[in-house]
C-alpha cells in the first residue's frame, strides 16, 4: 500500500515519536530526500474561529460537542485588564481561549483542509507529515520553495494562519545537494557578472569567490566544504545542554565516541568530521573536554562573521585551508594581490549597509570591484595608456601608473573623507594647507600640501594632527609585487608610509604637529596606522556615551569611519578603471548622524541557527 500523503500524528499516544521515527528512516532510507520544517506564527492565538467551527460541524461524532464549543468561539472573548484603578476591556476575535483542552482538537479540525489542499500539490515521491501545529514536508530539493510557498497560501486561505519563515528550517542529508546549492550560488555570481553570457566561472575564480571576506574572497562559503565543521560543531554546542539534563545519557555519547570500535551512523559520520577537521589543522578538543569547554572568543576585526559557538573555530579551520590551497596556485603578483584584499576593514564595502549615498556603489563600479577581486578581466577601456604602455585586461598597469594622471584623480574623494570622519569626532578641520602658508621655514616656492590638519582632539596629548591619505597599488605599474623586508603582504602601505615621511621631513619628529598617515590599499587592504587611528577616535567619541553604551558605540564608530574611508578609496578607484567620469565619486558631506541611527545601522540581525546546509 502506497503511503498516505499527508499524515497526523496527533490524537495518538505516541505520536511524536512516530513523527521523529518516521523522518529518521525516510531520510535514511533516500538520501536526497529534504525535510521542510514549517513553524506557524501563534498558531492557537489567531487560527479561525469560524474555520474550527465549520469542521467541527463536519465531524458527525463530534456533533454533540457543538453547543459547548458555540458558548465560547461564536462570538468574541472579553478579557479585563486591571490597571491600578483602571480597568480595560481586551476582545479577542480568533483563536482559542488559553487553557482550552479541547484546543489541540479544534486547531487539528480548522487545520486539516489547509493540509487537504497541500495534499493536492504532492507528487507520488513527496508527503507530508503534521503533528498539532508543526508541519514537515518532504520532497526532492527543487520543490521545497514551491511547496512552502503554496502551504503558505492554503494555510491563510483555509484558517488564517500564517507561517514563520524565521523558524522555517530545511534538512538535507546528502552532499550532493551541498554541491548543488554550491553550483547554484556560483551560477548565479556568473550571471551577474557576465549576464547573457555568462558560461561558468574558471576554477580559481570559482575558489576565490567561496574564501572567506577576511582572507580576500566574496564570502560566498562552499556548503560541501563547511558541512563537516557545521556537523561537528551543532553537536559540540549540542553536547553541554544533553549533559544538564540528562548526564548518564551525554557521558555514554562521549565515552562511545573515545572508542575504536563500531559506531551507530549519526555519531559514525560525527567522528569523520572530526577527523577530516583535524586533517585540516583544527585543534579539537577531546569529547570530555567539550562539555565544560568554552568557544574561542569572537575576533574584533571580523564584524561580518556570524557564526557562533564552536562553528566559528570550526569553519575558520576550513577557511584556513581553502585559503592555503589557493595560495599555492598563485604566483608572486597573485598572492600580492590576494593580499591586498584581506586584513580589517578591506571588505567593508561588502559588509556595510548602503543606508546613505556616502555608502553605496554604483552597479559599474561594483561590478568592476567583482571582478578585480576575482581577477576576471574588466571592461573595454583605451588600448594605451598615456604612459604609452599597453593597458592589461586586470587594470594592474592603470591602477599603480604615475603618469596617467589619474593617482592625483582618486586622491581627492579619499580626502575629503578622512576630513570628514575627523569632524565627526570632534576636531576642527582645515583642508589642503600648503605648507608655506603655516609658520614652518620652508621656501616660498613649496607647494606641497597637508590634506588635512584636525585640532581640537584629546588625542596624544591633544596634540595637533597633520593628516595625509595615500591610496596604493601592491603592484607596480609593470605588475611586479611591491616588497618590504621580503614580504609582499602590507608592503606598498609601508613603502607608501616612508614616502609621506621624506615627502613631510618637517612633521616627522615634530613636538608642533603629528603626522598620521591613512594608507589603504587598492585591494581595501589598512595599514596598521590607519585601522588603529579610527579605533582612537571611536573611543575618544564614545567617552561622552553611557558605560552601558559604550562597548557598542566603539564598534558602531568605527564601522562607520571606516567604512567612509573604504568605500570613498573604492568608488574612485573602480570608477577610474573603465574610465568613468570621477566627478561623483567625493563623499557627501553632512551634519553627522545621530548616534541612535548609527548604532541601528551597524547592529548585525541576529545569526540562523547555522549558516550551512
Amino acid at each position: 500500500m502506497p503511503p498516505t500523503p499527508v499524515c497526523t500524528f496527533h490524537a495518538t499516544r505516541t505520536g511524536a515519536e512516530a513523527l521523529v521515527h518516521t523522518l529518521q528512516a525516510k531520510t535514511q532510507a533516500d538520501p536526497h530526500l529534504t525535510v521542510l520544517s514549517v513553524d506557524i506564527s501563534a498558531a492557537y492565538d489567531t487560527v479561525s474561529r469560524e474555520a474550527m467551527l465549520s469542521a467541527l460541524r463536519e465531524v458527525p461524532q463530534a456533533s454533540a460537542l457543538m453547543p459547548f464549543v458555540r458558548l465560547w468561539y461564536a462570538r468574541e472573548s472579553v478579557y479585563v485588564w486591571a490597571a491600578g484603578s483602571q480597568a480595560h476591556r481586551i476582545t479577542q476575535a480568533e483563536g482559542g481561549e488559553q487553557g482550552d483542552p479541547l484546543m489541540p482538537a479544534l486547531f487539528a479540525l480548522a487545520f486539516a483542509p489547509a493540509l487537504r489542499d497541500l495534499h493536492a500539490d504532492l507528487r507520488p515521491d513527496e508527503q507530508a507529515l503534521a503533528f498539532l501545529d508543526d508541519a514537515y514536508i518532504l520532497s526532492p530539493p527543487h520543490r521545497a520553495l514551491q511547496l512552502y510557498q503554496r502551504f503558505e497560501r492554503h494555510a491563510f486561505d483555509r484558517a488564517h494562519l500564517r507561517l514563520n519563515p524565521a523558524n522555517t528550517r530545511v534538512w538535507n542529508n546528502t552532499r550532493a545537494y551541498a554541491a548543488g546549492h554550491d553550483a547554484a550560488v556560483l551560477s548565479c555570481l556568473d550571471a551577474l557578472l557576465h549576464a547573457d553570457d555568462a558560461s561558468g566561472l574558471p576554477a580559481l575564480a570559482a575558489a576565490r569567490a567561496q574564501l572567506a571576506l577576511r582572507h580576500g574572497g566574496l564570502g560566498l562559503r562552499s556548503a560541501e566544504r563547511h558541512a563537516i565543521a557545521a556537523y561537528w560543531a551543532s553537536w559540540a554546542d549540542a553536547l553541554p545542554a544533553l549533559a544538564s539534563r540528562d548526564p548518564a545519557f551525554a557521558q555514554a555519547l562521549t565515552r562511545s565516541l573515545e572508542d575504536p570500535g563500531p559506531l551507530p551512523h549519526a555519531l559514525a559520520a560525527l567522528k569523520e568530521a572530526s577527523a577530516s577537521l583535524q586533517a585540516a589543522g583544527f585543534q579539537a578538543p577531546t569529547w570530555d573536554a567539550v562539555l565544560s569547554a568554552v568557544p574561542p572568543a569572537a575576533p574584533e576585526d571580523d564584524p561580518a562573521d556570524l557564526t557562533r559557538g564552536w562553528q566559528r573555530p570550526a569553519s575558520h579551520t576550513v577557511d584556513e585551508f581553502c585559503h592555503r590551497a589557493i595560495r599555492r596556485e598563485l604566483d608572486a603578483a597573485g598572492l600580492a594581490m590576494l593580499d591586498s584584499l584581506s586584513g580589517p576593514h578591506a571588505a567593508s564595502v561588502f559588509t556595510t549597509r548602503p543606508v546613505s549615498p556616502e555608502l553605496s556603489l554604483s552597479s559599474p563600479c561594483f561590478r568592476v570591484l567583482l571582478l578585480r577581486r576575482l581577477r576576471l578581466p574588466l571592461p573595454l577601456t583605451a588600448a594605451r595608456c598615456r604612459c604609452r604602455q599597453p593597458h592589461d585586461l586586470f587594470g594592474d598597469h592603470l591602477a599603480a601608473c604615475p603618469r596617467s594622471g589619474v593617482l592625483r584623480a582618486r586622491s581627492g574623494p579619499l580626502e575629503r573623507a578622512a576630513a570628514r570622519i575627523c569632524r565627526e569626532a570632534g576636531a576642527t578641520v582645515a583642508l589642503n594647507v600648503r605648507l608655506r602658508d603655516l609658520n614652518v621655514d620652508v621656501a616660498r616656492q613649496d607647494e606641497r600640501r597637508i590634506e588635512v590638519i584636525a585640532n581640537g582632539l584629546a588625542l596624544w596629548g591633544g596634540a595637533q594632527l597633520a593628516v595625509d591619505t595615500t591610496l596604493v597599488s601592491p603592484l607596480t605599474s609593470a605588475g611586479a609585487p611591491r616588497r618590504s623586508a621580503g614580504r609582499t603582504a602590507g608592503a606598498a602601505l609601508a613603502l607608501a608610509r616612508k614616502a609621506k615621511e621624506r615627502t613631510y621631513p618637517e612633521l616627522r619628529q615634530s613636538a608642533r604637529c603629528k603626522l598620521v598617515v591613512l594608507a589603504l590599499e587598492l585591494g581595501g587592504r589598512w595599514s596598521t596606522e590607519a585601522a588603529t587611528f579610527v579605533r582612537l577616535l571611536a573611543r575618544l567619541h564614545s567617552r561622552a556615551v553611557p558605560a552601558s553604551s559604550r562597548g557598542p558605540s566603539i564598534s558602531a564608530f568605527t564601522a562607520r569611519w571606516s567604512a567612509l574611508l573604504s568605500f570613498a578609496a573604492a568608488r574612485a578607484f573602480a570608477a577610474s578603471l573603465p574610465s568613468l567620469p570621477l566627478g561623483g565619486t567625493a563623499n557627501v558631506d553632512g551634519e553627522p548622524p545621530l548616534l541612535s541611527d548609527i548604532l541601528a545601522e551597524s547592529s548585525l540581525e541576529p545569526p540562523l541557527a547555522s549558516r550551512m546546509p
